[in-house]
C-alpha cells in the first residue's frame, strides 16, 4: 500500500466518522409530542402484529373469557371510528367490529 493510499484511507475512515456525527445528534433530539404520539402507535401496531402472528389461547373460565373479549373488541374499536348513533350504520359498525374479532381468534 502506497503512502497516497494510506492518507486517502484515513481521510475517508475521518470523514465518515464526521458524518456520523451528526445522526447521533439527530437522535438525541427531544422528540415533539406528533412523534411521541406516532411512536407510541408504531409500537401499539407492531404489538397487534405480534398478537394477530401467534395463534391467542381464550381462557376457559367464564369470567376471564369474557375480559379477555371485552379487552380484544376495545382494541379493536380503538382502530375504528366512533361508533355511529344511527341505527343501521351501528348494526354495520358492530358487524365489522365482530368479523374481526373472529378474524383474530381465527
Amino acid at each position: 500500500m502506497s503512502l497516497i493510499d494510506t492518507i486517502k484511507s484515513l481521510c475517508c475512515n475521518f470523514c465518515k466518522k464526521s458524518e456520523s456525527a451528526p445522526k447521533d445528534k439527530e437522535k438525541a433530539k427531544p422528540k415533539t409530542e406528533a412523534e411521541k404520539e406516532t411512536s407510541v402507535k408504531k409500537d401499539i401496531k407492531s404489538e397487534a402484529a405480534e398478537i394477530k402472528a401467534t395463534k391467542l389461547q381464550v381462557p376457559e373460565d367464564s369470567a376471564l373469557k369474557r375480559h379477555f373479549m371485552s379487552a380484544l373488541k376495545a382494541q379493536i374499536e380503538s382502530d375504528m371510528q366512533p361508533c355511529p348513533t344511527e341505527s343501521t350504520l351501528k348494526r354495520h359498525y358492530d358487524s365489522t367490529v365482530q368479523a374481526k374479532l373472529e378474524n383474530l381468534l381465527g
